[in-house]
Order: C-alpha cells, then sequence, then structure tokens
C-alpha cells in the first residue's frame, strides 16, 4: 500500500495549489497524495489518518491534527516576520517537531540551516515545461518587460516600473491577489507578449513568475533572491542586478539597445527550463523529503 500524504494547499488556483498538483501527478505512482485546502474548510477539520502530511510553511503546523506526523519548510525569506506574527518559541517548536524541513532556494537552505542547527532539505520549486511555452513569437522591435506579484511592498513593482522608465523600455504587469488571480491559461497568454520578466523582490524564495517566464522562452532579470542566482547565467539566459532601479534600468537599457542578445537570452532561459527545472525532474526532490520523513516516523515509534 502507497504511503498517504496530505499536501496542505491555502487556495485553489494559487500558487501552492498548482504546486501541490504538480507533486501529486508526478509523485502519484509512490505515494497516495491528497491535497486539502485551508480557505475551502475549517483548520480542525482538517483530514485525519495520513501517514504524512506536508506543510509548505513552518507555522501551518499549528493547524495539523494532534501528534500528526509532518514536515514543514520556509518558501520565503520572511523568518523574522514569522517571529514577530507567531512568537520565536512556537516557531522553533514547530520546526523542531517535524520530521523533516525543506526550503525552496539555496539561499533559504543556508539561512535556515544556520538558524535551526539542523539539517535542511533543498526543495526548489518547478514548473509545466509543457504547459509554459512559447506559442507567439516573441516581441522583435521593442523590449517588453513582464513583472507579476501581489500589492505587496516587499515584491518590488515600483523599483521595475522606475527601472523602465529610465530605461524607456515597455512594462506589462499582472498584480492581483488570489481573489483575483489570472488562470495559468492567461498567466501563459501574458508572457507571450513579453521578451524579459523582471524579478525585484526582496522576500520570495521562489518567484514563480521567473520560471513561467522562462520556460515561455522570455529573459530573467532579477536580483539575487531566493533561487534566481540559480536560474539566471548572467549574461546567458538574463542579468543578475542589484535591487535598485538604476542597476536595474542598466541591464534593461542594455537588452533594449540589443533586441537578438535579448531575443537569444530568451531562448537559452527555455533551454535552462529544459535542463533542469521541470517538475517532471524536480518532484523527485519531495519524494526524497517525503521517503526521509517515513523512515524518521518509523524509527520514533520503534
Amino acid at each position: 500500500m502507497k504511503p498517504r500524504v496530505v499536501i496542505v494547499a491555502d487556495v485553489r488556483g494559487w500558487a501552492w495549489d498548482r504546486k501541490a498538483r504538480a507533486l501529486r501527478r508526478n509523485l502519484c505512482g509512490a505515494f497516495d497524495v491528497t491535497i486539502s485546502y485551508l480557505y475551502d474548510k475549517k483548520p480542525d477539520v482538517l483530514p485525519t489518518g495520513a501517514d504524512l502530511y506536508h506543510t509548505f510553511e513552518v507555522f501551518q503546523a499549528s493547524l495539523l491534527p494532534p501528534g500528526a506526523p509532518y514536515v514543514t519548510g520556509i518558501t520565503a525569506h520572511v523568518w523574522e516576520g514569522l517571529e514577530q506574527r507567531y512568537g520565536a518559541g512556537p516557531i522553533r517548536r514547530w520546526a523542531g517537531e517535524a520530521l523533516a524541513f525543506h526550503a525552496n532556494s539555496r539561499l533559504l537552505e543556508r539561512e535556515v540551516s544556520a538558524r535551526l542547527g539542523r539539517p535542511i532539505t533543498y526543495c526548489p520549486n518547478g514548473v509545466d515545461e509543457a504547459f509554459f511555452r512559447r506559442l507567439l513569437p516573441a516581441p522583435r522591435d521593442r523590449l517588453v518587460v513582464g513583472w507579476v506579484g501581489k500589492p505587496n511592498p516587499r515584491k518590488g513593482r515600483t523599483i521595475v516600473a522606475e527601472a523602465c522608465r529610465l530605461a524607456g523600455v515597455e512594462l506589462r504587469t499582472v498584480e492581483r491577489t488570489h481573489r483575483d488571480a489570472l488562470s495559468a491559461e492567461a498567466m501563459r497568454d501574458f508572457y507571450q507578449g513579453c521578451n524579459v520578466v523582471a524579478v525585484a523582490s526582496d522576500m520570495d524564495g521562489t518567484p514563480n513568475h521567473a520560471l513561467e517566464g522562462a520556460a515561455c522562452g522570455c529573459a530573467v532579470v532579477g536580483n539575487r533572491i531566493g533561487n534566481v542566482p540559480e536560474l539566471v547565467d548572467d549574461g546567458v539566459n538574463g542579468r543578475l542586478v542589484e535591487r535598485s532601479a538604476e542597476s536595474m534600468a542598466d541591464a534593461l537599457g542594455a537588452l533594449a539597445a540589443d533586441l537578438p542578445r535579448a531575443l537569444a537570452m530568451g531562448e537559452a532561459a527555455r533551454i535552462t527550463i529544459e535542463r533542469g527545472w521541470s517538475w517532471a525532474q524536480l518532484a523527485e526532490n519531495y519524494a526524497a523529503l517525503w521517503r526521509a520523513a517515513l523512515t524518521s516516523k518509523s524509527r520514533r515509534a520503534a
């Protein structure tokens, strides 16, 4: 019998739901995966009796059935904010009681491992590269920059907007919450009109629009946050910049002045995704996490 794993997501159609669905699709051969949505039901009626619960953020451990075996983690550079909101003691207790702890970037892996003094499993986000792909030719007469994010100042929209103004390039944005989120199809259509996606966050563990845009053949111009440094080969499939309008404007201006180079970077970004960032490749990190947690659970019970 396959181990039963319950993944705790938040909102249907939002980032964690899409991640959970990708994991279920790719790992269903070895695990019986159920997705439970916190916004669909009260936390006290989460499914019981699972072999393992998977929570994406450490504070979600407080919502699980008493004594439930779980793995948890961190998906953004927000540790201090979590401690302020929930208390340093509870956060460390939930992290310590987890059978395993995961992080979705090497930067977060190092940061959290130092805080907790325990091994952290690297579980980066992937992208459905068969779905997110180039369907229409990228703009070839001008540089068009795409930015996607929630209406949160830490996401850096104002930085990107000022950078585009300074560089004299066109900016297109999708700024929405889970309440008015665009469908995956609409997001794929959005990327078709861009040849660059920009990241200027100071919190994201994985800016998902960087993965989706790259899969659609957009070069990535972003600061060193989350796994942007892992995704971007500077000068090959995008540019790594400082988190400032001036630094980003310099990079965008250079690409606007050399559109063939920008288009070549977009093609290279797609190749980068195919070679290492698809969910079919990266779901195995989560499988290893779950297997290790189930082994630890068995040892504790012995």
